[in-house]
């Protein structure tokens, strides 16, 4: 049997909120696998964010357990949880952070050099993936030239230098058009299925979704699949 690469047992969040508390998940039981896709379906405010910030180990504030490529994410510290991330997951969001300050090609390399690990070959591993997302042309540009589109496809190589086996997305669509969005779409499987890696998605795109191997739908803080 392959190890779960993450798995979530009785998780449960509630946040206060004048004087009662409101329960944002609850008794949430999962286990994901590698090289599966899974997405989170539900409408805005249904908590679908903040249980990818659980898995991913952003968010420390819940009760019960969640464990992240076998570790217990609640006996780590928060210098521990970002070096279980380091090296092994990847973040794609709605709205890119990219830093403006960078060209297309630094703001790819960033979490190389982050990480303390720039060398050649990750330079030219950079130039591959905006050859791949056909943004090669753009390498020395800055993100505030570039369309939201663009931006998606940058945040997209920059999602992969790493050779992630874990992508968190979080809504990679939401603020694109719908022909950008399927390019952004279409991009982000393609390298899944080259690479083998595990894709946790974030989304209330019913047609995004249903390229995952496995749907599971928030109502209510609730999950079924």
């Amino acid at each position: 049997m392959i190890d779960s690469y993450i798995s979530a047992k009785n998780l449960a969040k509630e946040v206060q909120q004048g004087t009662g508390k409101i329960e944002i998940l609850k008794d949430i039981n999962l286990e994901i696998f590698p090289g599966e896709k899974i997405a989170f379906l539900g409408s805005s405010g249904s908590g679908k964010t903040t249980l990818l910030s659980i898995l991913a180990g952003l968010d420390s504030d819940y009760t019960g357990e969640v464990k992240l490529f076998g570790e217990l994410l609640s006996d780590l510290n928060e210098n521990e949880r970002a070096n279980l991330r380091k090296n092994r997951v990847g973040f794609l969001f709605q709205n890119f952070l990219l830093i403006p300050e960078l060209s297309v090609f630094e703001n790819v390399l960033l979490p190389i050099e982050i990480s303390g690990k720039l060398s050649e070959s990750f330079e030219l591993k950079a130039k591959l993936l905006l050859e791949k997302v056909g943004l090669s042309h753009r390498m020395s540009a800055y993100p505030n030239t570039l369309s939201g589109g663009e931006q998606q496809r940058v945040a997209l190589a920059r999602a992969f230098i790493n050779d992630p086996e874990i992508l968190f997305v979080d809504e990679p669509t939401g603020s694109l058009d719908a022909q950008n969005g399927n390019v952004v779409t279409d991009l982000l499987f393609q390298l899944n299925q080259k690479l083998k890696t595990t894709i946790i998605l974030v989304t209330h795109d019913l047609n995004l979704a249903n390229q995952c191997d496995r749907i599971f739908r928030l109502n209510s803080g609730t999950l079924s699949e």
